[in-house]
């Protein structure tokens, strides 16, 4: 990503994680319906979990469950 500005940045809001944008109006991205969230060195940047559910996250807020296939 060459702009880091337009990478969403992890938030927590009443024990729920999320993303949200640093532009200033803190858009969401991901509502905030995660109990964790973790940021990766590469693309999709981000790692989530959401009650027993493991997956990705990309940088629109999109979840991709790991499957048993998947690498984690």
């Amino acid at each position: 990503v060459d702009d880091l500005s337009m990478v969403p940045v992890i938030a927590e809001k009443n024990g729920k994680m999320g993303l949200i944008l640093p532009d200033y109006n803190n858009t969401v991205t991901a509502d905030f319906i995660y109990d964790d969230i973790s940021l990766k060195d590469e693309y999709p940047y981000f790692e989530a979990r959401k009650g027993k559910k493991k997956g990705i996250l990309d940088t629109h807020g999109r979840f991709e469950e790991y499957t048993s296939d998947s690498a984690e």
